[in-house]
């Protein structure tokens, strides 16, 4: 087992790699977390974050999962956290079955650095990506509605005054979520 985890994981950078983005002349790759197992949308499943550097910008974080649904693993793109004031950091990433469908989501919580200096902001800025796989485990979508009422927020300083957010870790989010 621990050698198939290890060929996924190699099989996924190189997905990665390869595949992250079409356009390579103002962009590099590299590797924003290590590579993670999660239990979406199968068991033992395998997720990964790059970085993806541009010369114009911060760089964005592309989100990879390797996944064994049959016996053949299989990588999907899940999606991509943009910048904003500040490179993009993964926080948190857990799974919960949000819809009560008996069947577990993924939750990516990505932490963003906002530095606004001339607007007296600055602070950390959370978002929470949800994930559902489809009933073949081959296609992933975003509730977006888990999205919205987990929210996103500040914490940290606006505009001089203070502000805090409370969903900055999976504990805080599993708590409002389980409430539904």
């Amino acid at each position: 087992m621990k050698k198939f985890l290890l060929v996924l994981a190699l099989l996924l950078t190189l997905v990665g790699i390869t595949n992250a983005d079409d356009n390579r002349e103002n962009s590099a790759t590299s590797i924003a977390s290590p590579t993670l197992r999660v239990d979406f949308p199968s068991l033992n499943s395998l997720i990964q974050f790059f970085y993806v550097e541009r010369i114009d910008r911060d760089p964005s974080i592309e989100m990879y999962l390797t996944s064994q649904a049959d016996a053949t693993p299989r990588s999907y793109y899940l999606g991509k956290i943009e910048p904003e004031g500040g490179p993009p950091n993964i926080e948190s990433v857990f799974t919960m079955d949000v819809d009560r469908d008996g069947r577990k989501e993924l939750l990516v919580l990505a932490r963003l650095e906002v530095r606004h200096s001339g607007l007296q902001t600055s602070g950390n800025y959370f978002r929470t990506y949800v994930y559902k796989a489809n009933a073949s485990s081959t296609d992933f979508s975003r509730l977006k509605d888990v999205e919205e009422k987990i929210g996103e927020g500040l914490d940290g300083t606006r505009e001089g005054e203070k502000v805090h957010y409370r969903y900055r870790d999976a504990a805080s989010i599993r708590k409002l979520l389980s409430r539904r």
